[in-house]
């Protein structure tokens, strides 16, 4: 009886998903592989995360009963997956969408506050909700409550009216004291300016530090590393040159530089960053599957190749 039960069960689960993980018992385990780091693989037309180890290891693909989700982000414990549920077919905006393990599908929050989303960068965890700082129509940057779908503080707002400014980020400092971000100026030129920015959460001042977009800070705050066009750089915070540990040709073009360029995640020992380029530098990568991802050693700059076809890694804290 009790085998008869599992397997009707494991049907169950596997008509939601195209993947579904059994402990050695053969009980029902999460709807997520306890894998190290969550990607997008396809996020329209037939959408896809996918979850791998580190070490290049217990790669797995679930294919979702949804439509056009991207860039997941995860939880500290792995039980809730955070993405963008895009309005349309080559667009960069979205609604945020909330898929727990105890759910069939992903949700995404109501109303018109949450549309125009572009991206989620930091997500923490307090015990009683999930917390996180979101990037809206390259804008605006708030800090979002995930679990009661709120708006709890804007830390960047732009003027609608500035159409030749754009704001890209918003990364925490791991104490929550500081955000990082990229204000852009000549938005609309041929040699836009890439200003991160560091803002101090207590007093509201700013300094520029580096030229950039998506910067991101280590696990000990004493390090941030960034995307630039030609290459990733780290750099130590408040003082130091950065320093390119990766050379790489990304696209110029500053619509596609903003939607599909690295975002180099760490690793939670601060020693690996994780991100995805196209494998061929002299193609034109345009979708999820076109793009790699990689691990980059912080010490040494050695590059290892993680899997093939996939964007925006998330490396999971733990």
């Amino acid at each position: 009886m009790h085998a008869s039960m599992t397997r009707l069960h494991a049907l169950f689960v596997v008509s939601i998903l195209a993947v579904t993980m059994t402990t050695c018992n053969g009980t029902q385990r999460s709807l997520f592989p306890d894998s190290e780091i969550v990607y997008s693989r396809e996020t329209y037309d037939a959408p896809e995360i996918g979850f791998i180890d580190s070490d290049g290891s217990g790669g797995q693909i679930v294919a979702l009963r949804t439509s056009a989700l991207a860039k997941p982000v995860w939880t500290d414990v792995g039980d809730s997956l955070y993405s963008i549920k895009w309005s349309g077919k080559g667009t960069y905006f979205g609604q945020l969408a909330i898929w727990r393990t105890d759910q069939r599908s992903p949700q995404t929050c109501p109303g018109n506050a949450w549309d125009g989303i572009t991206n989620i960068d930091d997500t923490y965890s307090n015990g009683d909700s999930d917390f996180a700082t979101i990037n809206r129509a390259w804008y605006d940057i708030l800090l979002a409550d995930l679990n009661a779908c709120e708006q709890l503080r804007i830390y960047v707002q732009l003027p609608s009216d500035q159409n030749n400014r754009r704001v890209v980020g918003g990364a925490l400092s791991p104490d929550h004291s500081r955000l990082l971000y990229t204000i852009i100026s000549g938005f609309d030129s041929t040699t836009p300016e890439y200003a991160i920015t560091v803002m101090d959460l207590a007093t509201g001042s700013t300094d520029r530090i580096a030229s950039g977009i998506n910067a991101t800070w280590s696990p000990d705050g004493r390090t941030i590393a960034f995307t630039y066009l030609d290459g990733i750089y780290v750099q130590l915070f408040g003082g130091s040159q950065p320093q390119r540990l990766l050379a790489h040709n990304y696209d110029p073009d500053i619509v596609r530089f903003l939607g599909t360029s690295s975002l180099p995640r760490w690793s939670p020992d601060g020693k690996w960053l994780v991100y995805h380029r196209c494998s061929n530098l002299e193609a034109k990568c345009k979708g999820e599957k076109d793009f790699s991802i990689y691990k980059l050693s912080v010490a040494s700059g050695a590059e290892e190749l993680l899997v093939e076809g996939g964007s925006f890694p998330y490396w999971r804290s733990r």
